[in-house]
């Protein structure tokens, strides 16, 4: 029907590259902080762009692993919302 989406399906382990729209620190960041996230370049899917460039991505902060001494980087895990 017109009018409604298309739908696609990635193969499992495309690349989507994401670029921060907040400032994001292992020294300040708590578990369940929001991510705003946009994508920098287009996703191709079956020679058509499924995901548009600009396209906003929230997420949430689930881990954090602060950097220890002698260490020189610390971790955040993120779950991807929309």
């Amino acid at each position: 029907m017109a009018g409604e989406p298309e739908t696609y399906c990635l193969e499992r382990g495309v690349q989507i590259p994401l670029s921060l729209m907040n400032d994001v620190s292992t020294k300040t960041a708590l578990v369940g902080d929001p991510v705003y996230l946009r994508t920098t370049f287009p996703v191709v899917s079956e020679g058509r762009m499924a995901i548009p460039p600009g396209s906003c991505w929230t997420g949430t902060i689930i881990e954090v692993r602060r950097a220890k001494r002698g260490q020189r980087r610390g971790e955040l895990h993120v779950r991807f919302d929309t």
